[in-house]
């Protein structure tokens, strides 16, 4: 990597936009894709002197020296990816952030605030957009092309971040212009916003993509004045309820709704076709399509009307469009059904916005009907044929004056091929008295297709090109779903019981805020709550409780995050942190439900449904104690505003008894839910079809009470087939013969779930099979539960433990094999991605259809999600109990690699949290035999734990490879010093020989000498006294003598030379084996500290070198430290396992002590870490 720039440097962050559901939807397609992309920024950073120093899955991060340069990289990048092709992925939508500032370099990369800053400007943008902060536009205003522009998108408080930031878009003539608002809060749960639709009093809609079923769909984001006001908050869920569960082909229906803080967001299906109001910019409409238009108008408000549903809202711009000019009806959300009893405060504040088409008694504060309806409908057909509004170009006070009290002017002078006639219907639709005007929505319809003709009565067929869909009135039971608040109308039996469960929060009694419903599995504790007690409560059965805020909630895993999503839909206060200050301690649901309650005074109802699970399905003991801690203190608490209800299974009664608080709570304050009397059974099954206009067959009501009064949990039972019973219903009857059909109430459930099974294929039989074993917990000592998933699990149940898809399966063998046996998936081709995610669908929605399965959203994703409608269906279905029965073992092997592999990917698939040993072993060979299917994630982590083995195996391998290495060079070199040793003992003692040698010539020479001498002395004392002896001859002996000394004494030296010669020789060998030993500790640092430890002090002992010595010093450190790192502080896990260290960059870096990498990198502390 080249050289990073520093000090104020300008950085360039990018990001793919929704790249995790591309992932998961195609894998395949989306590694081509990736690798176009990577290309693509890599060639533009490159070319424009940028250095990409860092990349984290598929985001880029880039340093500049100069902002003009990241600005055109950037901007060349974009025209890449805008330009494509891309393969079946669609193009990758990458949003760009450049900021410039002060960075510094800690071990070659980038630290400091900078950069923490660009991250949060990148991910405020959208896919496409580029922004740049405030210093980077001001450094480049001069720099840009002519046909470049800044466009200032205002001061923006950013994540994490305590000051804004004013932010500027790159404007292109080539790239894309329109982006939603920048992303500086959460986006919208799941979705994501691409662009403006339009705006009005109530809020602004747009056009919205959802990654998780791959979907357009539009959202309504209700303005934070109307979103945050009590009334609107108090009746928000309950009212949006209705509106959803209205299903018609000309109402827009409502997907999905939630509020939170400053927002309440609608969902709703995506036309493409516009609004009747852009229609009408082309001209009024012709005579046959303005009778479309008001019947299938009429005909969605019909069916809304006879659910007690007012509209409130038509106009112009609420009746879209589709492709095909089809008319709908859409924003019943936005009404919610409220100003029902004339009191809508909600509804004044719309009044300021767009009164053109509201109704008289709206204006008045009176009470709104279906006839309001009919009035603004009327003002917008007149607008639809002559392309004007009736009372264009007034002020408000004039618009509302006329809205009193004057009539509509005539069609007919305007257009005279429109009869005269129309102008009397719509006059008598549009009068000021609601009495005054058709009787219902229908009539009007009617009168409308009668004076359009010619004052001809005429049947709707004859002038209305697409059937009407013919009235059919709602099923009115629920299968075996709970019934909720808005089923309250068709709930009975339960009034005697729902006024006791009233008396007793009513008492003056220690604990009376809270109240446990306790009753065995299908004896309708849900029921009873939600559409008995809490309907009865908001209309004031106790004192004050029509102004209380409700909230509920299921524990699930993790009941403190469910709680604080149950808090966060009532409270107005976007800046407090809930869920930090419920876990603080024991009070934290006190104070986080006061500073979460709209007013002051307020009183907050909490429901705790299948308060089971949090025994059941909470895996942190110390969570479920420090839950309860909560609850018990926010209902003992003095002045406490809450009261709380919970709902438990019978068989779970002894589970919160364990906790000394709240087992005093438990046993005070229980209700049982006792089973229904006969009569009550009559009433739950006579009303409701009653209330639809049904009747029964005389004798039918008792047969069916016969069968069921001694059922112990035989309620959803009864009323799954009461369900089906209405849906074979003979000209508005209900008969013995279709009740013998069903199988009665106790074979109904059983008999369908067969049949929709029986009438699958082979596939679809094998992902029912599937799908079911995965929508179940097991029980543990007591009866199986019900296990919500999300949809996208279901849809990716494509893999065995082989990572092979499966095709074939033979849950019914035509003979000589058990049920359940292992489908056979070696034949015939594999079925394509698309296409088993076709059949799973298709499953989903058949079992869906019978009410099997119930379908809700994720409560933070808002992504789909599907769990068995009732456990009733666990014990009923005999072929599903037999399925469990056979797959238990395999069920909890599969559970515990499902929460394995979710710790993984939770932690951005941490290696550290893979299989290892002899638990990677079991799961390998349990994949490998196990018949049931994997999701993509399952399997991508069993696949990463098996690569990660094979890795630790092949760096074993290299390890071992690496000392066995060195083990022989440390022998070739040892034998290497031996033959020197070898040769130098053999010199030494060749050298020693031959000096022996000289020393004994030496003294042989010597002895010789002093034999001459003595002989010269003997010869000398003879002939001392002959005085005959010449002097010279005396001189010469005496000469004669001293060179034999000498020559004696050299012999000597030269001995002693070859002694300090051998000894150099032995030295230099000690020398030469102190380094060899000094370099192979060295060497083996990595390997065996402690080895080299031992190698050092053996070249040591061998001779003193600096080298020796410098390797001890290093084996030592090496023994002792296991890593280096740049910072002031650390802190080591109990397990050792992690070493957490911080420096003066105030960013936290967690490490691996096994292999000293770093795991992960905290930033954008503003303060001292």
């Amino acid at each position: 990597m080249s050289k990073l720039p520093v000090g104020t440097v300008t950085f360039l962050f990018t990001d793919i936009q929704g790249s995790t559901p591309l992932w998961e939807r195609n894998p395949r397609g989306m590694q081509d894709a990736l690798a176009q992309h990577n290309t693509h920024l890599y060639e533009a950073i490159k070319a424009n002197g940028g250095t990409v120093y860092k990349m984290i899955g598929d985001a880029f991060q880039a340093a500049f020296d100069n902002p003009v340069r990241a600005v055109e990289a950037a901007l060349e990048a974009q025209r890449k990816l805008h330009a494509g092709p891309w393969g079946d992925t669609g193009p990758l939508r990458v949003r760009m952030g450049i900021h410039v500032g002060q960075a510094e370099v800690i071990e070659k990369e980038y630290s400091g605030h900078t950069l923490n800053r660009v991250a949060r400007i990148m991910a405020a943008g959208h896919g496409g957009q580029i922004l740049v902060s405030l210093a980077v536009a001001e450094l480049v205003r001069g720099h840009l092309a002519d046909n470049l522009a800044l466009k200032d998108l205002g001061e923006h408080f950013l994540k994490g971040l305590v000051h804004p930031e004013r932010i500027y878009q790159l404007i292109a003539p080539d790239l894309p212009v329109e982006f939603p608002p920048l992303v500086t809060k959460d986006l919208p749960r799941g979705y994501e916003l691409r662009e403006k639709i339009g705006s009005g009093g109530f809020g602004t809609v747009y056009k919205a993509y959802q990654p998780g079923i791959d979907r357009e769909v539009a959202i309504k984001i209700v303005n934070p004045e109307l979103a945050n006001k009590p009334e609107f908050i108090r009746r928000f869920e309950a009212e949006a309820h209705v509106v959803a569960r209205l299903e018609h082909p000309r109402i827009v229906p409502l997907y999905d709704f939630w509020r939170e803080p400053d927002a309440a967001y609608l969902v709703m299906r995506y036309l493409r076709g516009g609004c009747l109001l852009s229609l009408l910019q082309h001209g009024p409409l012709k005579a046959h399509v303005a009778v479309e238009l008001v019947n299938q108008i009429a005909d969605g408000l019909a069916t809304a009307h006879r659910q007690g549903v007012v509209h409130g809202d038509i106009k112009p711009e609420n009746i879209l469009l589709d492709e095909s000019e089809n008319f709908y009806l859409s924003d019943f959300g936005i009404a919610i059904n409220f100003g029902v009893d004339g009191k809508d405060p909600v509804k004044a504040n719309y009044l300021s916005g767009s009164p053109k088409y509201i109704a008289p008694e709206q204006l008045l504060d009176q009470a709104i009907s279906p006839q309001t309806d009919q009035y603004s409908l009327g003002i917008s057909l007149y607008e639809a044929l002559t392309g004007d509004h009736p009372f264009p170009h007034e002020s408000l006070a004039q618009m509302i004056e006329k809205q009193l009290h004057a009539s509509l002017p005539s069609i007919h002078e305007q257009r005279p091929e429109i009869p005269k006639e129309v102008d009397r219907v719509l006059k008598q639709a549009t009068d000021k008295d609601p009495a005054e005007r058709f009787p219902d929505i229908m009539a009007f319809a009617a009168a409308f297709r009668q004076a359009i003709s010619g004052s001809r009565a005429i049947p709707a067929v004859e002038v209305y090109s697409r059937p009407l869909v013919a009235a059919v009135p709602p099923n009115p039971y629920k299968g075996l779903r709970a019934f909720e608040e808005v089923d309250t109308a068709n709930f009975f039996g339960r009034q005697a019981l729902t006024q006791r469960l009233v008396s007793r929060l009513e008492e003056n009694t220690p604990g009376e805020r809270f109240l446990a419903v306790v009753g065995p599995s299908g004896s309708g504790k849900s029921s009873l709550v939600k559409a008995g007690l809490i309907p009865a409560l908001r209309r004031g059965a106790v004192s004050g409780s029509q102004d209380w805020f409700y909230v509920e909630m299921i524990p699930g895993r993790h009941p403190f995050e469910e709680l604080e999503l149950s808090l966060l839909r009532i409270t107005s206060n976007p800046g407090v942190n809930l869920m930090s200050i419920l876990q603080r301690d024991e009070r934290g649901l006190l104070h986080a439900s006061r500073l979460a309650l709209p007013t002051k005074d307020a009183q907050l109802f909490l429901l705790v449904d299948q308060f089971e699970e949090v025994f059941t399905l909470s895996e942190d003991r110390s969570e479920v104690r420090r839950f309860l801690d909560n609850l018990y203190t926010a209902i003992t608490e003095p002045q406490s505003p809450v009261h709380v209800v919970v709902t438990l299974r019978a068989d779970f009664y002894d589970r919160p008894l364990m906790y000394p608080h709240f087992s005093q709570l438990i046993q005070e304050r229980t209700e049982v839910v006792v089973p229904l009397t006969a009569e009550e059974l009559k009433e739950t099954i006579y009303r409701p079809a009653e209330r639809a206009g049904i009747t029964l067959e005389p004798g039918l009501v008792e047969a069916i009470v016969s069968d069921v009064i001694d059922q112990p949990g035989a309620l959803p039972l009864l009323q799954y087939a009461l369900t089906e019973l209405f849906e074979r219903r003979e000209n508005g009857r209900l008969t013995f013969n279709a009740y013998r059909s069903i199988g009665g109430v106790l074979g109904a459930l059983q008999r369908r779930a067969d049949e929709i099974y029986i009438g699958l294929d082979e596939n679809g039989k094998e992902f029912s099979r599937q799908m079911f074993l995965r929508l179940v917990t097991l029980g543990e000592g007591v009866e199986d539960t019900r296990r919500r998933v999300l949809r996208t699990e279901l849809e990716t149940l494509t893999l065995n433990g082989k990572g092979e898809f499966l095709e074939q399966a033979n849950i019914l063998p035509a003979s000589g094999s058990r049920e359940g046996s292992a489908p056979n998936s070696g034949n015939g081709n594999l079925i394509p991605n698309t296409g088993r995610q076709a059949v799973m669908g298709e499953v989903i929605q058949s079992f869906g259809k019978a009410r099997l399965l119930s379908f809700d959203r994720d409560p933070v994703t808002r992504n789909p999600t599907v769990e068995v409608a009732h456990e009733a269906l666990l014990r009923e279905w005999e072929r599903l109990r037999i399925w469990l029965d056979r797959n238990r073992s395999d069920l909890r092997m599969e559970l515990a690699l499902r929460r394995s592999s979710g710790e993984w990917i939770y932690a951005n698939r941490d290696p550290s949290f893979l299989l290892r040993g002899s638990h990677l072993d079991q799961f390998e060979n349990w994949a490998t035999e196990t018949e049931l299917l994997l999701t993509a994630e399952e399997h991508s982590f069993l696949e990463a734990s098996l690569a990660d083995r094979e890795a630790r195996r092949s760096e074993e391998a290299a390890r071992k490879a690496r000392e066995a290495a060195l083990e022989r060079r440390s022998l070739l070199i040892s034998r290497i010093l031996l033959v020197v040793l070898l040769v130098a003992t053999f010199v030494s003692l060749s050298l020693a020989g031959r000096a022996h040698k000289a020393q004994i010539d030496a003294e042989a020479h010597a002895i010789a000498l002093q034999t001459q001498e003595s002989i010269a002395l003997e010869k000398a004392s003879a002939l001392g006294t002959q005085q005959a002896l010449s002097y010279e001859q005396a001189n010469l002996l005496a000469t004669q003598v001293v060179i034999a000394n000498s020559e004696a004494q050299a012999r000597g030296q030269a001995e002693a030379q070859v002694v300090k010669e051998q000894e150099e020789v032995k030295q230099q060998a000690r020398l030469a084996t102190s380094r060899e030993l000094s370099l192979a500790a060295i060497n083996n640092l990595d390997i065996d500290p402690e080895r080299s430890i031992l190698l050092a002090i053996e070249a040591l002992n061998t001779a003193q070198t600096l080298e020796a010595q410098g390797a001890l010093y290093r084996a030592v450190q090496a023994s002792r430290v296991r890593f280096s790192f740049h910072g002031t502080t650390a802190d080591l896990s109990p397990d050792g396992n992690r070493l957490a260290t911080s420096g003066g960059d105030g960013v936290v870096r967690i490490w691996d002590t096994a292999n000293n990498q770093e795991l992960l990198s905290l930033n954008g502390h503003t303060d001292k870490v």
